[in-house]
């Protein structure tokens, strides 16, 4: 997310379509984290509802014909 490419990828696959590990965000990434607790999303083009657990993430390889994790 730190790519200025990050952001041709959400316009590549479509906002909606792209997910947020909040865990792996929080330990790797950590800035402005604390907007989460204000349902706001810290990442600018990654709406709110994107961002999900682990246990979400893994949800979705059972529905999904691709999955990409960077």
């Amino acid at each position: 997310m730190k790519n200025q490419r990050f952001k041709e990828l959400l316009d590549s696959a479509g906002a909606e379509n792209v997910f947020v590990c909040e865990a792996s965000y929080k330990r790797y990434v950590g800035e402005n984290i604390e907007m989460l607790k204000e349902a706001k999303s810290p990442v600018e083009g990654v709406p709110y509802k994107n961002w999900v657990t682990q246990a979400k993430n893994a949800e979705f390889l059972k529905d999904a014909d691709k999955y990409v994790v960077f």
